[in-house]
């Protein structure tokens, strides 16, 4: 259990205090000093974000195809970046490379886990050929709607709007819904549902044909494993106490002045389960205990498996759509509910009050913001809390941190952290005009922000009863769940028949899950990264391997370093003071594509009239 993604950390401290580096003046940097180079690269990422995030925008999403044929509707749908296929993807832009996936210079491309390769197959099987598929054929009656797109609609083709179906607490009025309508989702969006339930059940199968000995082994021998050399060094630190943790999981803790931030601190460390159950009951939230208990035992159980993938493949495996599943099913008609609940997200909301979050959701304007994990520790679930702890301390475990040191950083991380999330997200909504806005000039759209708003309609207003049961739109879906358990047995069998054969290297849970990104994300931003990831992963690591080992880890650094201090820079001296982009046609041609303003849509229904069923 690796965990790639704290390479590049651990790089990054050894640079910096090693004296006793062996530079390979043959390549490229070789004979720099490796601290050195990971600042010239910042250096220079920093410079060069101003040319495709300020000056020539037209290099962020490179759709040229698109640009030659701005107003038609097929051209725009196969080779748009932002809400079509990409079946072109050329991006200058770092942001579109790792943005959505993650730094390509750190998950493996080959051996043992073909963890970038495995992502790209599903890209492709699934979003590029089956979607085109399904969405030329009219399946779920895609051709009165968009390719691509992470938005809600209604049986005319527009917006669904959502205060047409809301009792006065923020329930379903059933009636209502049955007067107005079925909701429709874009093509790539529902197959992003299928692909979740097929990882789910495709996980399962995986982690118990591949890892049941290895998980029993552990378990059983874990006291008397022998120690290896970081377990060695480690053992002259004292442990952080069982307790300590326990008293952080029990903790009740909140006063009234703090709920604009109440659940940040619950997902920290072990998630804070005296503090969940008092927030839930207290405010009017609408979810009850046992069903925030069934959340945390849920994700309590698939954090083994889960969080197997990503040790390997700094790939996680998203358990959102299952959880939501569940609850859509078990409490329907309660999007508050949802949203707040450990199903979807138990964390902070991020806005001024409660009240507020429920006035911006009715009138569709989102602002949940999606935290991110280095804004509090870690993402959504109590499941993800527990794998980026799990991570943390392998960090500290590689770095040879006492752990009651880790311990306490923690805790005074994750509560300043708090603080600071609440301060940014005011500074954000004050200042940046038309802030989450599709068309918002500086690109501040909140696309994350935006699959939470639907995923709230879809899973806790509507439910999955409404979506996804037999005679429903997107019931076809449901066949996700046998796929993702078949396809593991036999790629299991045949890798048992044919053991050196590629067959060996495909791996089901990432190729259905590794691309959950989708949307927000389009092809453009996997493809793009798979070919960075190809370049270094594979290329450079198998040709220049002295440069690779030096080098790579703290080249991704820093690129990422450097594209976010020039955000910063751009967003404070340029946005915040009102100054524009210049005007030329490599800055204005961006906006001018079907594919940018999300108007690439087949058919349109007539005025008065209605598509999908009768009755629903």
């Amino acid at each position: 259990m690796i965990w790639p993604g704290n390479l590049v950390g651990v790089t990054l401290m050894n640079a910096m205090y090693e004296q006793n580096d062996l530079p390979d003046p043959t390549v490229l940097g070789g004979s720099m000093p490796r601290y050195r180079w990971f600042m010239v690269v910042t250096v220079g990422a920093f410079a060069y974000y101003f040319i495709p995030g300020f000056l020539a925008q037209c290099l962020s999403v490179f759709a040229f195809a698109t640009w030659l044929a701005p107003q038609n509707v097929v051209v725009n749908q196969l080779f748009g970046g932002t809400t079509g296929l990409s079946l072109l993807p050329i991006t200058f832009d770092w942001t579109q490379i790792a943005g959505w996936v993650g730094s390509p210079l750190i998950p493996p491309w080959y051996g043992p886990l073909y963890a970038i390769a495995n992502t790209l197959i599903g890209v492709v099987v699934f979003y590029v050929f089956g979607s085109s598929v399904l969405h030329y054929s009219g399946a779920w009656y895609a051709q009165f709607l968009p390719m691509s797109d992470a938005n809600t609609y209604d049986n005319t083709g527009r917006p669904y709007n959502t205060s047409r179906i809301l009792n006065s607490d923020y329930t379903l009025d059933v009636e209502a819904y049955q007067n107005y309508s079925p909701l429709f989702i874009s093509t790539t969006f529902a197959m992003s549902y299928g692909l979740s339930f097929a990882a789910i059940s495709s996980l399962i199968v995986y982690t118990y044909l591949h890892y049941r000995k290895q998980v029993w082994r552990q378990y059983r021998d874990s006291a008397n494993e022998k120690p290896d050399i970081h377990m060695k060094l480690m053992k002259k630190y004292k442990e952080a106490p069982a307790w300590w943790y326990m008293s952080l999981f029990v903790t009740v803790r909140l006063q009234p002045w703090n709920l604009r931030i109440h659940l940040c601190e619950a997902n920290s460390l072990p998630q804070m389960l005296g503090l969940g159950l008092y927030t839930v009951l207290a405010y009017p939230t609408k979810l009850t205990w046992w069903a925030f208990l069934l959340a945390v035992v849920i994700s309590y159980g698939f954090s083994l498996p889960i969080g197997i993938i990503e040790a390997v493949t700094n790939n996680q495996i998203g358990l959102n759509v299952l959880t939501e599943f569940i609850f859509g099913y078990i409490q329907p008609g309660r999007p508050l509910a949802l949203m707040l609940s450990p199903f979807t997200t138990h964390r902070s909301v991020l806005t001024r009050d409660a009240m507020q979050f429920q006035d911006l959701w009715e009138h569709h304007h989102v602002r949940v913001v999606p935290i991110t994990r280095e804004e509090c520790t870690a993402d959504s679930h109590a499941r993800s809390q527990a794998l980026a702890f799990a991570s943390d301390l392998k960090f500290g475990h590689y770095m040879k941190i006492p752990p009651r040191t880790m311990f306490w950083s923690q805790v005074v991380a994750t509560t300043f952290s708090c603080f600071v999330q609440i301060a940014v997200l005011n500074l954000a909504l004050e200042n940046i005009e038309n802030v989450c806005d599709p068309q918002q000039r500086d690109r501040f759209t909140c696309p994350g922000g935006r699959v939470f708003f639907a995923a709230s309609v879809i899973w806790g207003l509507i439910g999955p009863d409404r979506m996804f049961s037999p005679g429903r739109v997107y019931s076809g879906l449901f066949i996700f769940f046998i796929l993702g358990a078949l396809v593991p047995i036999a790629v299991y069998l045949a890798s048992r028949r044919w053991p050196k054969s590629p067959v060996r290297f495909l791996m089901a849970p990432l190729i259905f899950g590794g691309a959950g990104s989708i949307p927000p994300a389009t092809p453009l931003n996997y493809f793009s990264w798979g070919l960075v990831g190809f370049v270094f992963q594979y290329w450079v690591k198998k040709r220049h391997f002295a440069w690779w080992s030096r080098l790579n880890f703290l080249t991704s650094c820093g690129l990422d370093l450097g594209l976010a201090l020039a955000t910063l820079f751009i967003f404070f001296a340029f946005s915040m003071q009102g100054i524009e982009p210049p005007r030329w046609w490599g800055n204005n041609v961006v906006t001018t594509t079907m594919d940018v303003q999300g108007t690439a849509v087949e058919a349109f229904v007539v005025q008065g009239q209605q598509f999908g069923p009768r009755s629903w």
